[in-house]
């Protein structure tokens, strides 16, 4: 009984011992499939962890070109409303340079309406008023490439600085036909 006892004894021990093996084996096993489940989990949360932080390079080197075009853009507009400003400027410079030039050309050689006046009462003047009258209203006609004198008889056109250096006697023949000019020019509507 003794030797049955100690063989079923052996075999109770090799069956738990079979049993304890298969178990460790399958805990081993879980444990292993365990372990590559976290290594992948792992290698994906890397590989998503890397793709993240390239994403992130992009957009921060993406920012930085925005700012830089912007900060291009904002210095381009800048120059451009500088030099607009510039140019204004030098043109306002030329056109009052103009004017300046304009009022002093118009009244070289011009007599004074007073001069004038004297001139057309007198009896023994040489009309070098009047000559000088022509040629300047002729000038604008030319400089202005506009025919306002057309129909116009010089004793007319006389007539008309008479009445302007009448009313404004301190002013200059040039000045009257400029008025002659301007009030010419608009009734034929070759100016504005």
């Amino acid at each position: 009984m003794k030797a049955t006892m100690l063989i079923l004894m052996g075999c109770f021990l090799f069956a738990t011992s079979n049993l304890a093996t298969a178990a460790a084996t399958n805990e081993t096993a879980a444990a292993v499939k365990a372990k590559e489940a976290a290594d992948s989990a792992n290698a994906e949360a890397e590989a998503e962890a890397a793709e993240a932080s390239k994403a992130a390079d992009a957009a921060t080197k993406a920012a930085e070109a925005a700012t830089k075009a912007a900060a291009a853009a904002k210095a381009a507009a800048a120059a451009k409303i500088a030099k607009a400003k510039t140019a204004a400027i030098k043109a306002q410079e030329k056109t009052v340079a103009a004017k300046k030039v304009i009022a002093v050309a118009s009244k070289r050689g011009a007599k004074s309406c007073d001069e004038w006046r004297q001139e057309r009462a007198s009896k023994t003047s040489n009309g070098t008023v009047l000559i000088w009258l022509n040629g300047f209203l002729s000038g604008i006609e030319v400089a202005k490439n506009k025919d306002f004198l057309s129909g116009m008889s010089d004793q007319a056109m006389y007539a008309s600085v008479d009445a302007y250096c009448e009313s404004n006697p301190l002013e200059f023949v040039s000045d009257a036909g400029i008025n002659l000019y301007l009030e010419l020019g608009r009734k034929k509507g070759v100016i504005e």
